[in-house]
């Protein structure tokens, strides 16, 4: 009678959890259109097409005129300067050899730079600072644009792989400047892709992404789905147009050059730069207001933009928390109910029968189990834990001197806190390495003071990228929120999500390959 009621409450409760989640489908369904429509990925993107200028070197002769020799995309930041790339400005031997076969009477300082605003009006411009190592230019307009809005600046520090991009820049070849004098913002094209890796690419700070890249879209800038500029687009290189790999400069160290030369620009989701500390007279006389007035606009604007998603944010954090409780409840009386009911048979055993009493369930995993599948239930401990991934033990000041090495080995065998020695094996890929697991906490990464396995000769290495955690005699490991994940037999980690590892499971570090012994 008892076990009826049981199952009876059982399925009430898996029927009510049933018309939860379908009402939780019916409500998600509902509110992403209106997200769509307050505040779309294309409407933002689509605005910072409103910051976008051409570009362009000429020549000024005296017989001949205005010369266009080339042009490319560049985008504001406050009112009078522009980002470009320096490829795009740079004065090459090319464009002098040019020039001399056209001219009779060149002069190397008849070249100039200018900016246009509609057609024929055009604003000079001078070249603030470039560097052509990592291929960007800072360009000051002799005069003010009161009547477009500067891009905001993102952070490209926290970009992934597999975060969607967008280009935005003009059309065609920079040759075109022979045949369409000017762009404008009204001739943007916008592509989209994702990006597929973030590092160092031929010295110099990028973001590889599938966005496709135009010549003329070289200087323009690559943005997130908020508008946010991750990076100044430099074009693609290698193999035939369907293969290139197209790389962006990252805006950060960009940023970082603005801020030392004290140049203004928007922040995402923060006040403009802030000029410098001075007097208030100093600072009406260095700034005049409007410039203060034109930066502080876009911040405005993004601060009120993302309101509508942090209620629906809210609503699906509701709906899971009441799922996970009901869920919670239903494995509750199911545990009660068989401890009841094993009591019961313990207590009253039939007449006759030798009765075994019941092992009591426990969470712990037999070490003798090889066989058991690899990805078991989610561990207890806490979120807050899991995004400290500083909680890498402290490194001694005694680094090895190899390129990659095992920090705090022991000299004999190995030895694990607590004697709960797994007695596991990494071995690396790429050169034979053995590599014991000697600690109950194994972290693996490029920053020596943070890991117990240190890989300094991969720049796609997070710097506390995995850990491998031995409990019970078993291993588990767990990515720590890396830029370029990890894998385990080809599969994905989440961040902080543990997978439990067999004898010959297959791991990627990023791209650096191991094989799990155990």
């Amino acid at each position: 009678m008892n076990s009826k009621i049981r199952k009876t409450r059982i399925s009430g409760i898996l029927s009510l959890m049933l018309v939860l989640m379908l009402a939780f489908s019916m409500m998600c369904s509902a509110i992403t259109p209106v997200a769509a429509v307050e505040g779309s990925a294309n409407e933002k993107v689509t605005a910072v097409s409103d910051s976008l200028m051409q570009i362009r070197m000429v020549y000024k002769d005296e017989n001949l005129g205005k010369i266009p020799l080339k042009a490319g995309t560049c985008f504001l930041i406050n009112e009078n300067t522009v980002l470009t790339s320096s490829h795009v400005v740079h004065l090459d031997n090319e464009y002098v050899n040019y020039v001399k076969e056209k001219v009779a009477n060149f002069n190397k300082n008849n070249f100039s730079y200018e900016v246009v605003v509609s057609d024929d009006v055009t604003i000079p411009s001078t070249i603030k600072k470039e560097s052509q190592v990592n291929d960007f230019a800072i360009v000051s307009l002799n005069e003010t644009i009161g009547n477009k809005t500067p891009a905001v600046l993102g952070d490209s520090e926290a970009v992934i792989p597999t975060t969607y991009v967008y280009a935005l820049g003009f059309p065609g070849d920079v040759t075109d400047v022979q045949s369409k004098s000017t762009y404008t913002s009204k001739d943007t094209t916008i592509t989209t892709g994702q990006v597929s890796k973030i590092g160092e690419f031929g010295g110099i700070d990028s973001i590889q992404h599938s966005a496709t890249l135009g010549p003329g879209n070289s200087g323009g800038p690559l943005v997130d789905e908020n508008g946010y500029v991750l990076g100044i687009n430099r074009g693609g290189f290698g193999g035939t147009d369907s293969d290139k790999y197209l790389y962006a400069v990252r805006i950060q160290q960009i940023m970082d050059i603005l801020d030392a030369l004290v140049i203004p620009y928007t922040k995402a989701d923060s006040d403009p730069a802030p000029i410098e500390e001075t007097t208030v007279e100093e600072a009406t006389t260095a700034v005049p207001a409007e410039v203060t007035t034109e930066a502080t606009e876009p911040t405005t604007q993004k601060t009120e933009e993302p309101a509508p998603m942090d209620t629906t944010k809210l609503i699906i954090i509701i709906a899971i928390v009441v799922l996970v409780i009901i869920l919670a409840v239903i494995i509750i009386m199911v545990v009660v109910g068989n401890k009841k009911k094993s009591a019961n048979k313990i207590q009253t055993p039939p007449r006759g029968n030798t009765v075994m009493p019941v092992a009591p369930q426990t969470p712990q995993v037999p070490s003798n189990r090889p066989s058991q599948p690899p990805y078991p239930p989610q561990s207890n401990f806490s979120p807050m834990q899991n995004n400290m991934q500083g909680s890498a033990p402290t490194m001694p000041s005694n680094e090895g001197a190899g390129e990659t090495s095992v920090l705090n080995d022991g000299a004999g065998e190995t030895t694990v806190l607590g004697n709960q020695s797994a007695g596991c094996f990494l071995v690396r890929k790429n050169n034979g390495e053995k590599i014991n697991i000697n600690k109950p906490e194994f972290v693996i990464g490029k920053e020596r003071r943070r890991v117990d396995y240190c890989i300094n000769d991969n720049n796609s290495v997070s710097r506390a990228h995995a850990k491998i955690r031995v409990r019970a005699g078993r291993c588990y490991i767990s990515d720590l929120g890396s830029t370029n994940c990890t894998f385990v037999n080809g599969s994905k980690l989440s961040p902080n999500q543990e997978v439990i590892l067999s004898k010959g499971d297959k791991i990627k570090i990023s791209d650096e390959e191991f094989e799990f012994l155990g």
